[in-house]
């Protein structure tokens, strides 16, 4: 309530009074007619004047009343607001997950906590009600003295200069290091002092978490660029082979049809016939390794199988190690597999069993049969290590993952083995062993059929088209397919026979193709085929087509490379087969 309104009562009070006076005084005069009627006139007046005083006094508490019972009112408003604002204050800076301490800085280096909340208990390990209000000693005590001084300066450094200061640090926490993101922020009073200093801590431990998982997938991603790349050029390197492995394979096989008699010579081409089939399963290895190869199954002997992959680690591995082999469960058993991809699994399971050993041991490498409507069989390799906990079983099959030091393991070798046995219908586990160390089982169907093939026929006269873009390589199948019978136009490239196709009355009877790659060999095959040739196709490839990339092209059939005289006569009767044409 303001001077005004009692101002305006009291001028409305005097004009009334006087003007009371003034007209009750000529009223009494012209009416009084003796001294007797003017004393009681006057009389009368003294009443009505005290009557209207206190109607008019009456009046004016009962205005002021309702005036006073607003302004209770709005104020009790106010308060209620105030008070739901206090409530919604408190609420907040208890929920915040960051800790906050509200110091105030007292005279002679003093500090006073004047409000802190429940993040900052648990930050110490201390009940609220120890650091709620008061001395700071139980703050430096949970905190330590080291960093509890750091906050101190830092806190009368925001007093005296009146800004806020913000800094990041690392506590070790049970062996762990956690971050903190520290705020202290002066709080001014309407003169422009501080009035105290508020505190944060808040715990920035997910973000550096964050950053290292960033950093992490970072340097997957450029371990897998540069396998990337390598794949490409094992790709390469793997394709440029397998025309020189071709070139070696298919003049062993004639040299063989010549050298009936001569033992001595028979021998030494069955060694280097030896070494083409294992320089092509290193070249298929590059091909898996670059992914561009896809499962060339086969039946195959388990146990032969087994002695050629140790056979070839013994040298590899040093004086510390000992292989000892137990196969004779799988005698005479065959699987149906690669040949190359199987061998990288049991490869890389026996080194994994050597890495578990560091100071050497054995390795034991043994088979064992599963019998049922399905036989499997199990190799499994067994060391003598320290052994994998549960926790880290199943993990270690996940891509990237490894417990080796860094530079020695890529954490691909469990997952690309279990991925291959079980494209192949079985499966790789590890297990813990009584005696301490693990063993690592490969368990693979057993196989119940052969193979076999049959000679091909002679084709007389029948018009073949070669497009071979390796000169030797060409040169041998245009003798072979000569010798079959077949008149052969062979050439590097597609545009080269393409003027001789369009100038021919008749469809040649086969397209042959190979080029440096499989997409170079459908776009040659696009090629001819608009200059009308849709007769039987025979692709000539390292990499395994997808299927449903082949079966839109009609009767087209794919011959792995490398390979002998006798496979590439097989493969030819079959793409005439397939296709219908008569012999």
């Amino acid at each position: 309530m303001t001077w005004r309104g009692p101002a305006l009562l009291a001028v409305a009070y005097v004009v009334f009074g006087v003007t009371y006076i003034y007209v009750s005084g000529r009223v009494v005069a012209s009416m009084a007619s003796a001294v007797e009627d003017l004393a009681a006139l006057e009389q009368f007046k003294g009443f009505v004047f005290v009557f209207a005083n206190g109607v008019a006094l009456f009046s004016a508490a009962l205005i002021y009343r309702r005036r006073l019972e607003r302004t209770r009112a709005a104020l009790e408003g106010e308060r209620a607001v105030v008070a739901r604002f206090e409530r919604h204050l408190d609420a907040l800076h208890d929920g915040l997950p960051s800790a906050l301490l509200v110091v105030e800085v007292m005279g002679k280096g003093k500090l006073r906590v004047k409000r802190t909340n429940p993040a900052l208990a648990r930050l110490l390990a201390v009940p609220r009600e120890q650091i709620e209000v008061g001395d700071t000693k139980p703050i430096e005590q949970a905190m330590g003295a080291t960093r509890w001084a750091q906050i101190s300066r830092d806190i009368y450094t925001c007093a005296v200069d009146r800004r806020p200061i913000a800094r990041e640090y690392a506590v070790d926490v049970d062996g762990a290091e956690t971050f903190y993101l520290q705020h202290v922020v002066p709080l001014l009073d309407e003169s422009g002092s501080v009035e105290c200093v508020f505190v944060s801590l808040t715990d920035t431990s997910s973000l550096h978490t964050s950053e290292r998982k960033r950093i992490e997938l970072e340097e997957e991603l450029l371990r897998s660029q540069r396998l990337l790349t390598m794949g490409e050029l094992a790709s390469g390197v793997a394709h440029d082979v397998n025309n020189l492995l071709t070139v070696i394979a298919t003049h062993t096989d004639l040299l063989q049809r010549e050298l009936h008699g001569r033992p001595e010579l028979e021998r030494s081409l069955t060694v280097i016939d030896s070494a083409v089939d294992k320089a092509s399963g290193i070249s298929r290895s590059l091909l898996g390794f670059s992914r561009k190869m896809r499962s060339q199954p086969q039946v195959i002997e388990v146990v032969p199988l087994v002695k050629d992959i140790v056979e070839l680690l013994e040298h590899t591995l040093t004086k510390s190690y000992r292989l000892e082999l137990d196969l004779g469960a799988a005698d005479g058993l065959t699987i149906d597999c690669d040949r190359v991809q199987v061998q990288q699994v049991l490869m890389n399971l026996i080194l994994n069993a050597r890495d578990a050993m560091p100071e050497g041991g054995p390795i034991a490498v043994r088979a064992e049969v599963v019998h049922g409507n399905a036989p499997r069989v199990r190799l499994c390799v067994e060391d003598c290590g320290t052994g994998v906990s549960k926790e880290i079983r199943e993990k270690v099959f996940e891509p990237f993952f490894t417990t080796k030091d860094e530079g020695r393991g890529s954490g691909l070798g469990l997952s690309l083995s279990r991925r291959i046995a079980r494209e192949h219908g079985g499966d790789v586990t590890l297990a813990p062993l009584p005696g301490g160390g693990t063993v690592a089982t490969l368990e693979l169907p057993v196989s119940r059929a052969g193979s076999a093939s049959a000679s091909p026929a002679k084709r007389d006269g029948q018009w073949v088209v070669l497009v071979e873009a390796h000169a030797q390589v060409r040169a041998i199948l245009t003798g072979e397919l000569n010798d079959l019978g077949f008149r052969v136009e062979a050439a590097e490239r597609a545009d080269q026979v393409a003027r001789h196709m369009q100038r021919e009355p008749l469809q040649p009877s086969l397209l042959i193709i190979d080029q440096p790659s499989l997409r170079a060999s459908l776009s040659t095959l696009d090629d001819l085929r608009t200059h009308g040739a849709q007769q039987a196709v025979l692709l000539m490839t390292l990499e395994e087509p997808n299927a449903d990339v082949i079966r839109p092209l009609g009767p087209v059939q794919v011959l792995r490379k490398p390979f002998g005289v006798a496979e590439f006569g097989r493969a030819v009767r079959d793409a005439l087969e397939v296709a219908g044409v008569p012999g």
